[in-house]
């Protein structure tokens, strides 16, 4: 018996200095990013920046290179992540994304790498360890750089939207705040104060709903509460006017499905960030715009 508890305890032994190690070589190798320049734009976002963004051609229009860690699915994790990572005084585009914040904690990307900053805030904000080693085995495999410059596979211009959801799922998350939103939100605040620590100009960009989307959010109990974050976080990077712009609707369809643009919305909203990034960036220190793709306007 004396035996096999000693045993036990060396195995236990063994296997925490493996995965210390594990963590260590992952920090290592993930945290310092190389050839990085506080010349570039960096974006992140989830699936809405993923499709809403064309790399190439905001590249084009800003004369920068464009480096995005947008991908389906991320998360706030991912997002710490991205600010540890990023330049300082460099140009930063962050989406404002509900889904991220209202997605439950488990379903998001978490896969950026290991980073101990980013894991300790996240323990700080209740975050168990069961989910924090979750977190540390998804990225076992997980790639050294969390940037890349190639195009997204953007969604081809349908004359109707796609419904890969039921419109339901989104009602249903509408209805009640879950009790992660406000630790989620916390820590996607505490991405924006460490970009501007690093002195980066941040636009944070709401990517658009499709009408009966944003009917659904417009119509839920705590759209004032949500509303109210939205200020906030502009409050954090001293914003004093958040800009919405809307697309015209009159001649083609810009949105793919309930909550994703297709490459028709992404050609515009390209065009838009990168014109701002290079008239109206200079003259201010951060910026918030929203879009809005089911109101006409003149803007083209």
């Amino acid at each position: 018996m004396n035996k096999f508890f000693k045993k036990s305890c060396l195995f236990i032994i063994l296997l925490a200095i493996c995965f210390s190690a594990f963590v260590l070589i992952c920090y290592l190798c993930g945290r310092y990013e190389k050839n990085l320049s506080s010349n570039n734009i960096y974006i992140w976002g989830d699936s809405q920046a993923y499709q809403g963004v064309i790399l190439s051609d905001l590249a084009r229009i800003t004369n920068k290179d464009v480096l995005s860690a947008a991908t389906h699915g991320a998360g706030v994790y991912d997002l710490l992540v991205f600010a540890n990572r990023v330049p300082s005084q460099s140009i930063c585009i962050v989406s404002y994304s509900q889904c991220c914040l209202l997605r439950r904690k488990s379903a998001d990307f978490n896969g950026s790498g290991v980073d101990i900053d980013a894991l300790y805030s996240l323990y700080n904000q209740h975050y168990t360890i069961k989910e924090l080693f979750q977190i540390c085995t998804n990225n076992y495999f997980s790639k050294k750089c969390i940037f890349r410059i190639e195009d997204s596979n953007l969604y081809d211009y349908l004359p109707y939207i796609i419904y890969p959801e039921p419109l339901s799922g989104f009602e249903k998350m509408y209805q009640t705040i879950p009790a992660f939103y406000n630790d989620k939100y916390d820590l996607f605040c505490q991405a924006l104060q460490i970009m501007k620590s690093k002195q980066c100009q941040i636009i944070l960009i709401a990517f658009p709903y499709y009408e009966t989307t944003y009917e659904v959010y417009k119509q839920s109990p705590f759209s004032d509460i949500l509303d109210q974050d939205i200020l906030q976080a502009s409050n954090i990077l001293n914003i004093d006017k958040i800009d919405t712009l809307y697309f015209n609707d009159m001649d083609s369809l810009c949105m793919h499905d309930l909550t994703h643009l297709n490459n028709v919305g992404a050609q515009r909203t390209t065009k838009i960030i990168g014109n701002y990034v290079n008239e109206k960036l200079p003259m201010s220190e951060n910026a918030f715009l929203i879009f809005n793709a089911w109101k006409c306007s003149a803007l083209n």
